[in-house]
């Protein structure tokens, strides 16, 4: 077993795919998603575009109030033009008309959701803005400030409280992500791996020799169990070095990457024993580490996904992994460990049964059943 590891961890060295498949291709990935995703604020402002057609008195206040929202980037345009002509332009989605005291919010089709938020911040400022002027009169006809603040008083006091979460943003979705996925194309060398040895006639040579054919499959199983870890560690370390990902807890990192190794390379080891070809292990491959990367929100939040698809994803040992990672390893403390080997069962539970290992899974004639 020992001889077998060692020859695979040096054949493995030598092999230039391999450094692409499981370091130079997710390295840019990682690079070409954090750059878009990454920089991107959390404060999202909305375009608001102001045509007055007829003022009164409070237009001018109303559209001050306007300005002072954070969230609102508003531009007054010039009246000349008609609203149709500069919706259909394309130039703007979105138009408040400001016709003395009515307030009519033109916004394209596309935009619901935009329009909603404005419509929402409009009506609001209008009813601020009616409320001032109705206290304003009130204290004119009564002469009395404190029963007027007691009058016009709020039933409730509503205040907003941000909590600075620095190790949860797009970066720390993308870093495990992304590391998560591309563990699984070490499937693409295994099934390489593998078919050589039996076209190369070294599975023919050792169903001759008196060693026990399980010894060849739990050295190569090993080797690659390496590999993974070593890919882990490396993207893992990329996140933290160039994007200041926090690592956590260092030994449920260590767990979690274990058993996702085993579990990525036992699939592997299926796959290989499945397949009568490169061209099919590499398909089989491809659609076992994207489709289960999709469907399980590494490409995209999990809470984006249809229902049925966030049921379904459950199933898929990414998912178990990558929510494990952000949720558990990428913030733990030391004594939220011991909870964890609950939570790592599930990803345990994805490994292949032992018919994985089962020499009876080879093509017949390879000369390693017996």
């Amino acid at each position: 077993m020992n001889a077998h590891f060692s020859l695979e961890l040096k054949k493995m060295l030598r092999d230039k795919g391999l450094v692409f498949w499981t370091l130079l291709l997710p390295i840019f990935f990682i690079v070409i998603f954090a750059s878009i995703f990454g920089n991107q604020s959390s404060t999202t402002s909305l375009t608001l575009h102001v045509v007055v057609t007829d003022s009164t008195t409070l237009t001018d206040p109303f559209i001050e109030q306007l300005q002072h929202i954070d969230t609102i980037d508003l531009e007054q345009i010039d009246s000349t033009h008609s609203t149709n002509e500069l919706l259909e332009s394309g130039d703007i989605s979105t138009l408040l008309e400001i016709n003395g005291e009515q307030l009519t919010l033109h916004y394209d089709g596309t935009q619901e959701d935009t329009a909603g938020a404005l419509y929402g911040i409009i009506d609001n400022v209008s009813q601020q803005l009616h409320l001032q002027v109705s206290q304003q009169n009130v204290s004119n006809a009564v002469s009395e400030e404190a029963f007027t603040d007691e009058w016009f008083a709020a039933p409730f006091q509503l205040e907003a409280v941000t909590i600075d979460d620095q190790s949860v943003d797009a970066i720390t979705h993308i870093v495990p992500g992304y590391a998560v996925m591309f563990t699984f194309f070490i499937c693409i060398s295994m099934v390489s791996s593998l078919l050589k040895d039996l076209r190369q006639g070294m599975i023919s040579r050792l169903a001759t020799s008196p060693k026990h054919p399980l010894h060849y499959l739990l050295g190569k199983w090993c080797a690659f169990i390496v590999v993974v870890l070593l890919q882990l560690v490396i993207l893992l370390s990329f996140g933290w070095l160039v994007y200041d990902v926090q690592i956590g807890n260092l030994m449920a990192i260590f767990t979690l990457s274990l058993f996702l190794s085993m579990t990525a390379t036992a699939i592997g080891l299926l796959i290989s024993m499945a397949v009568r070809s490169e061209n099919s292990g590499i398909a089989t491959t491809q659609v076992l580490a994207l489709g289960g990367a999709i469907v399980s929100g590494l490409w995209m939040p999990i809470e984006f996904m249809p229902n049925f698809v966030q049921q379904a994803s459950v199933f898929f040992p990414q998912y178990c992994s990558s929510s494990i990672f952000r949720s558990h390893g990428i913030k733990w403390n030391t004594c939220e460990y011991f909870s964890f080997i609950s939570d790592i069962a599930s990803v345990y539970n994805h490994l292949p049964s032992n018919r994985s290992l089962s020499l009876s899974s080879f093509p017949p004639g390879c000369g390693l059943t017996r």
